[in-house]
This record gives structure tokens, sequence and C-alpha cells, in this order.
């Protein structure tokens, strides 16, 4: 299996460059950003002959495009979609959402859809470890790492290979890391794995969707988020909150009442700032809904 390894590294060196000048270079058009992620799943292909890749899914768009692009290079029988719940914060409409879009749209052949969750709700280890942050995110360890890793353990002898999409413009340090790491990341997860959309813009991805008219998930109509993560540090939109508080108001009263149970820390961090419920939904709102639902 170091020779996977190995071959994987030759590939990140391969395309190392032409990345970083596609991620630098704003202009370059959706055809010739297709075309480098084919040449690229092509390329893994030819390494693992008849080997199983594997996908992680979260129901989101870019995970989407990215299974769609997999699914014209690879074979659906030797494509395996790994989804992870994460336990009392992913929406239900998220879950729905991929289960139909694995099984009804893209067909994925029984057994190769594997839906991973802990039995610990993620609001009881907010109570324990308090809010997760930019600099502290244990949930990623959690209901990721802990999860993604226990799987290929008791399935696999040796690392699989696991395709992520992951993409570069989705903030400046993962911009940086990628020059650094390539596109294939040897971390120290039970897996190697590789990021074949990370030169894709978000525009880009959107506009993949629209070409190849890709059913998304029913909650970027109504938040603006997949639902995989209805509370997450990173989401500190005042409107996402206050739709979902319109929709779905159950959801913002747990996060309240956890704030309200956890005494260190706030829930959200901008620079050196902490941040709570009451500065995200505004004092009319969040008093509103203490006084009459807490």
């Amino acid at each position: 299996m170091n020779s996977i390894k190995d071959s994987l590294s030759e590939i990140s060196r391969k395309y190392r460059f032409v990345v970083d000048e596609m991620i630098n270079n704003k202009n370059c058009g959706l055809n010739y950003t297709i075309k480098l992620s084919l040449k690229i799943l092509n390329d893994i292909k030819d390494i693992l002959q008849d080997e199983v890749i594997y996908v992680m899914f979260s129901g989101g768009k870019d995970s989407l495009v990215l299974l769609d692009l997999v699914l014209k290079v690879f074979p659906a029988e030797l494509v395996k979609v790994v989804f992870i719940e994460v336990t009392e914060n992913t929406h239900e409409k998220n879950v729905k959402y991929v289960h139909k879009i694995i099984n009804d749209y893209y067909n994925i052949p029984r057994g190769n859809f594997i839906h991973l969750r802990r039995d610990v709700g993620f609001y009881d280890l907010v109570t324990m470890y308090g809010w997760p942050g930019p600099r502290r995110r244990w949930c990623m360890t959690e209901y990721k790492k802990r999860v993604i890793n226990s799987y290929f353990k008791k399935t696999h002898e040796h690392k699989p290979v696991v395709l992520v999409g992951t993409k570069a413009g989705d903030s400046s340090k993962r911009a940086s890391k990628i020059k650094l790491d390539g596109i294939f990341l040897n971390r120290d997860w039970g897996c190697y794995t590789v990021r074949p959309i990370i030169h894709f813009s978000t525009k880009q991805i959107y506009e993949y969707i629209r070409m190849n008219n890709i059913p998304i998930c029913e909650l970027y109509y109504e938040l603006g988020e997949s639902g995989n993560c209805i509370y997450c540090p990173f989401i500190q939109r005042r409107d996402y909150y206050l739709k979902l508080y319109k929709l779905y108001p159950e959801w913002i009263y747990k996060m309240i009442r956890t704030e309200i149970m956890v005494r260190k820390g706030k829930p959200f961090l901008r620079g050196s700032k902490k941040i709570s419920f009451r500065d995200i939904l505004g004092h009319k709102i969040y008093n509103s809904i203490v006084k009459e639902h807490l």
C-alpha cells in the first residue's frame, strides 16, 4: 500500500503548479476547471485499477459536484459514498436528501452507501467541552475523524483512498495550505485523502449544478446552507439564524438553551471578540425567546 501513497504524492506534485495557477487566476472557464478534475480522477483510477474509491458526501453543493464528477470516471459499483450525520446537529431534511440523491438519483448500489453517526449528541458534548471554534474544532475530531477512523479500522487492513470536496477558495488559510500540501493530504486519519475539486470556485460549483441540472438540498433555498451542521461556528450570518428561527424555531431554542448551560465561552468568535446568540439575533428577539420558550 505504500506504492499507492507514493503514487498519490506523485499525482499531487504533477498537478500542484496548475492547481495553484487556477486558484490564483479567477478567470479560468468552467470547462477547463472540469477537465482538470477529470484528469485527476482518471489518474487516481489508473492507480487503484479495480479497487474501491470512497467519496465523502455531506449533502452539500461541493460534495455533490465531486460525487457527480467521480461517477463520470468510476463505475458505480466501485464507488462507496460515506455520509456522516452529526448527531442532533444535522437537519432531518439533509438526511432525507442524502438518502434520496444516493438511492434514487444516482442509484448507488445497495451496500455502497455508508451512513455513519455517533451515539452521543452534539449539544451534549458542547455542554462538556464548550463551543467549538476556529482554533478549537473538536467537532471535526469527535464527529468526523473519530467516526471515519473507527469505520475504516473495522473494515480495512490498509488505508483506503477517500475523495473530499474541499475548495481552496473557501478560506485564505486553506488556500495557503494547498501550496504546501497539494491535492493529496496524508493526514493522521485512517485513509489517504485527495481533493479533486480544490480549484473550483463557489460560482463554478453553482454553474456546474445548473449545467447538469442536479437537484440540491431544499435547505439551500430555505436557509442558504446544506443543513449537515445546523450550528456551525463559521456560520455567523444574522439572516441565517433569523430564517432558522422563522422556519425551524426548535433549533434556535436548543442552541440558546445550550448556550445558557455552557458557562464558559460563547458560540461565536470574530477576531478576538466573543459573540453570543443575543448578538446574532438581536436583543428583542433573543429576550422574547428566553421569556416565552425557555
